[in-house]
């Protein structure tokens, strides 16, 4: 169990996570430069729309990945090894139950499928592709349980390693596949291999480092399990939401546009999903130990944490957005030709979600440590049904543009202001007045960095592998630059220097 400091197990989680991250974003890189070459831009469309199909289904889940994390906190905090034991045996009967009910739905859906896909490829193989995408996704769930307990106990290294070492196996074998047989079906069978060895890996770590998992105990009371049962409608409510508003995309640009079209939107996708999981390390590396600092601690520790993780949240999301908006079709032109490029409208839509979804990672991080899943389990829903009229309406009108920009206006309308009113409110006791001063303060700061690198690169007009790295030099420079001077003398960054840069410069005399 866990013993060591949480800066400790943060700092070890977020620096292996990173070196793992730069692999899976090269090997990433290449497989789907293969992908293109050998299946075309068809196939890339669908695997993204089945992609976000599956992701839908994954509904089944009902937010009982974040519950049982949730639930898990204290016990470990306490080293209360009954009650760990008790908990995994409840949630692996819940996520057997969970995979049997998708792999029933995700059949029930082959005959309507044909309904989403605007393309020439032959249904037969279409559905058996599809098949195989669901039985992916099902597999996913066995010993998913044993992970949640890893994750936990603040060793989110150990599943970074292990993700990491079969994801390098696996690209390999699908580099090779794509190359010498262009089968898609073997293709995906090679990622239900990966699946299934990840977790089996897993499952042998977490039975090793917590072999008391392994002892037959008495089941959680009924009101424990009352408890764990309000906490997962809380979070189903509000997954539901969250599904619609991000995995519809791709099937209303299907529908609407093309399938072809989602194969386009994917390669900005794999940037964005990229960056989103080097973010997602440093989030995720600091999670559990952020659930262990709201087990305990005092409230104002807690929101000098909030604040500091405030700014560098969204001076992160602002610098990677610039850089987007001036290196993103510069770098589709290199890599695969301008045939495969979007307007800048459309660019602009795909950044602007990108940004607001990640300005609010600290609300999100809070939330989810400190059981506030009843106070905004209607919120996502409400942003979801918002989202799904706009996008259907703007959709025909302006195509993708209209599409994505309707994720993002819902989400102005709802979530971006009403889950950080309830976080004020009802955790921290301050009046929210104070986020939206500092949100509206940091927006003021990251617009004029926006403008004034995006006028500095505006003279560099010639596509070259010389020219992007110049251009991503000024981003870098420039747009921090700007940043740091404009918030040197706030509260939060005198709070990171005081607690993180100061000590440390004491530490390296």
């Amino acid at each position: 169990m866990n013993t060591l400091s949480r800066s400790y197990n943060s700092i070890r989680n977020i620096v292996i996570g990173f070196a793992t991250q730069i692999m899976t974003f090269l090997l990433s890189f290449i497989l789907r430069t293969f992908f293109i070459y050998y299946f075309g831009k068809e196939l890339l469309g669908v695997n993204g729309l089945y992609s976000n199909i599956l992701t839908i289904l994954s509904l089944a889940e009902l937010g009982l990945g974040t519950v049982m994390i949730y639930s898990l906190y204290k016990p470990i905090k306490e080293q209360d090894q009954l009650k760990i034991t008790q908990l995994l045996y409840y949630f692996k009967k819940l996520y057997h139950f969970i995979a049997l009910v998708m792999l029933v739905v995700g059949l029930l859906c082959l005959p309507i499928l044909p309904y989403f896909i605007v393309s020439d490829l032959n249904i037969a193989d279409l559905r058996v592709y599809y098949a195989l995408f669901l039985l992916n996704t099902v597999c996913s769930y066995f010993n998913i349980y044993k992970t949640a307990l890893i994750n936990a106990d603040q060793k989110q290294y150990l599943i970074k390693n292990v993700t990491m070492l079969v994801f390098v196996v696996t690209s390999l074998v699908q580099i090779g596949i794509a190359f010498y047989f262009q089968d898609y079906r073997l293709y995906l069978m090679s990622a239900i291999l990966s699946t299934l060895t990840t977790n089996y890996i897993l499952g042998k770590v977490a039975d090793k480092r917590y072999p008391f998992i392994k002892q037959k105990v008495e089941e959680l009371s009924k009101e424990e399990k009352t408890t764990i049962f309000a906490n997962m409608k809380s979070m189903f409510l509000y997954k539901i939401g969250v599904v619609i508003m991000n995995n519809t995309d791709n099937i209303l640009i299907s529908k609407l546009v093309g399938t072809v079209w989602v194969g386009l939107y994917s390669n900005y996708g794999l940037f964005v999903n990229m960056v989103n999981s080097f973010i997602n390390t440093f989030l995720y590396g600091i999670f559990a130990s952020l659930g262990n600092l709201n087990a305990g601690e005092n409230q104002k520790r807690k929101y000098e944490i909030f604040e500091m993780l405030l700014l560098l949240f969204h001076w992160l999301a602002a610098f990677c957005s610039i850089c987007f908006i001036v290196l993103f079709n510069d770098t589709i032109t290199l890599w695969i030709g301008k045939e495969y490029l979007f307007d800048e409208l459309v660019i602009f839509a795909i950044v602007f979600n990108f940004y607001l979804a990640n300005i609010v990672n600290p609300v999100w991080m809070y939330r989810e440590t400190t059981g506030l899943f009843h106070r905004i389990k209607y919120t996502m829903l409400v942003s979801s049904v918002i989202n799904l009229v706009l996008s259907i309406v703007l959709g025909k009108i302006y195509g993708i543009f209209g599409i994505l920009m309707a994720t993002a206006v819902s989400r102005l309308l709802t979530t971006i202001w009403y889950e950080p009113y309830v976080l004020f409110k009802d955790y921290f006791k301050i009046h929210p007045w104070k986020y939206y001063q500092r949100q509206l303060t940091y927006i003021i700061i990251s617009v004029i960095g926006f403008a004034t690198t995006r006028y500095a690169v505006s003279y560099i007009s010639n596509v070259s592998f010389i020219n992007l790295i110049v251009k991503l030099l000024i981003c870098i420079i420039l747009f921090n630059t700007i940043f740091l001077i404009l918030t040197y003398r706030s509260k939060p960054f005198r709070l990171i220097k005081e607690n993180y840069i100061d000590k440390r410069c004491k530490r390296g005399k």
